[in-house]
């Protein structure tokens, strides 16, 4: 019987899945799941309040004044947040589109009931 083979799990040939194992690997930086700087979720709802002539109303997310990389970026994991999503609505209107979440959208709703989360 051969003995388990702790890098087996990822198929790369030499995976080290932890510092203790590769010293070396504590200090490389490790990529987050967020932009340097980006909006708090507070920031985005205040955007879009202002930019909404009245609640419920889409805004195109290109009125964000944000780059397009961040844009999706932001966006997606808006929508890709169980909490957060329910509150978030994407649509195709005329304007600039993004893929967020995959699916292409030109606009944002945000219901008002979001505050609840901060």
């Amino acid at each position: 019987m051969a003995a388990a083979n702790p890098r087996a799990s990822t198929g790369a040939a030499g995976a080290i899945h932890s510092a203790k194992q590769n010293p070396e690997a504590a200090r490389i930086p490790r990529a987050c799941h967020c932009i340097p700087n980006m909006l708090s979720l507070k920031e985005i709802v205040d955007r879009y309040s202002a930019l909404a002539k009245q609640g419920g109303e889409p805004v195109a997310l290109e009125a964000f004044a944000l780059d397009p990389e961040e844009t999706i970026k932001l966006f997606t994991s808006l929508d890709e947040d169980y909490h957060i999503s329910r509150f978030v609505n994407f649509s195709m209107q005329h304007g600039r589109l993004y893929l967020i979440s995959g699916n292409p959208s030109t606009h944002v709703c945000i219901d008002a009931a979001i505050r609840e989360l901060f």
